[in-house]
């Protein structure tokens, strides 16, 4: 009898230094998961959003796959319009923004030229698309792309919307775009990209009803605990 009440004293004093060890390693992952600001990498079209007026110059499978290379290629593959007002859009993964994160900044930077060669240039404006509701077109003037003739330049400045608190969600959309916004002469576009800025997620909530039990097996110890955060998995 002695034994058996040494053995499970012994039981309740591994399980309570399980649970500290627990509880020591989950205010870590806590502390750990303050909320900072992060930059995206650059992101790329992946494919065609929900404005698709514009045409090819070669064919292809879609128009983002024109837009979408690692550097402006001129007058390699391009997208263009002449059509006053004519809009064009191209989805971007979110996949290296974690869930759960708010999007602050998105900074569109385009290359681009007038699409027909004359003295009166065109002026291109961007946007972007998140949860399918438009940003509105960049503020101020826009491109005015007189200097670069019908070879699109990889010298334009990027545009950035600030004072933005998307968040994101697992089922979150972007999509960045341009538009003929003035002149005669069309849009040629040969690429463009985006990069966000956005705050990591807030401390999880953290989780509740913790229990240890002990098992059979010796030295065993079960944990168990309810799961209360949203943007991640076994908290």
């Amino acid at each position: 009898m002695e034994t058996s009440n040494m053995q499970s004293k012994s039981g309740r004093q591994s399980a309570k230094r399980l649970v500290a060890v627990f509880v020591l390693t989950l205010a870590s992952s806590v502390i750990g998961l303050a909320t900072y600001a992060a930059i995206s990498p650059i992101l790329r079209p992946v494919a065609d959003g929900h404005y698709t007026g514009w045409s090819q110059n070669v064919p292809a499978s879609g128009n983002f796959s024109l837009v979408n290379d690692d550097y402006c290629d001129g007058n390699g593959t391009y997208t263009y319009t002449n059509t006053l007002g004519n809009r064009e859009s191209y989805q971007v993964s979110l996949d290296s923004v974690p869930p759960g994160s708010v999007i602050r900044t998105i900074s569109i930077t385009p290359c681009a030229a007038n699409n027909l060669p004359g003295t009166i240039s065109s002026t291109m404006k961007v946007f972007h698309r998140f949860n399918g509701f438009n940003s509105g077109d960049a503020p101020g003037s826009g491109y005015y792309l007189s200097f670069v003739g019908t070879t699109p330049s990889p010298f334009l400045s990027r545009t950035t919307f600030t004072g933005l608190s998307y968040l994101r969600t697992d089922d979150a959309t972007l999509e960045i775009g341009a538009v003929f916004a003035s002149g005669t002469l069309g849009i040629r576009l040969s690429n463009i990209f985006v990069t966000t800025t956005y705050d990591l997620p807030a401390v999880p909530e953290a989780p509740s009803r913790l229990t240890a039990r002990n098992m059979i097996v010796p030295r065993s110890v079960q944990l168990s605990w309810s799961d209360n955060a949203l943007y991640e998995s076994g908290f």
